[in-house]
């Protein structure tokens, strides 16, 4: 026991009595002592179990049939005729594709109008700077909004 502290006296009091280093000490051991048992992680949360409904696995596979199955994605194309004449319609489409054969040309029809629409634009800018390219024949082409067919990656 110490002598300066007076044996009946409080925890507080003794406390205050206590030499520094003693208390730095306890501390420092109830840190040490406590930290492992706050991040330690037991082996079983390395590898949780996942519990599931069996049926979940049957609708993530038939998504990904699904998700295989389409061949387009949303993007945009520039539309150079809308009218309500076939012939004329698949005239401009010859010419269009006698002037650009490397861009791909669609006929769609919405009724009462055959329209025909060019390209494959994953982004706005790609296609309005093709349209900027067309010669005055397609002075009148716009970009239209439109599902576009997935381009294939370079296999390098």
């Amino acid at each position: 026991m110490n002598p300066k502290v007076p044996k009946n006296t409080d925890i507080r009091a003794q406390l205050r009595c206590m030499p520094k280093s003693y208390f730095l000490l306890f501390m420092l051991i109830c840190v040490f002592l406590g930290t492992p048992r706050m991040y330690a992680q037991h082996s079983a949360s390395l590898h949780p179990e996942i519990i599931q409904d069996h049926r979940i696995d049957s609708l993530v596979n038939r998504q990904s049939i699904l998700n295989d199955s389409k061949k387009t994605i949303p993007g945009y194309r520039v539309q150079i005729y809308s009218g309500p004449q076939r012939s004329k319609a698949n005239e401009v489409k010859a010419d269009f594709s006698g002037n650009f054969s490397d861009i791909p040309a669609y006929l769609v029809y919405q009724q009462p109008n055959f329209k025909i629409r060019t390209g494959n634009f994953r982004t706005k800018l790609e296609a309005y700077k093709f349209m900027k390219s067309l010669p005055f024949q397609f002075a009148n082409s716009f970009i239209v909004n439109d599902e576009i067919v997935i381009p294939e990656l370079d296999k390098k």
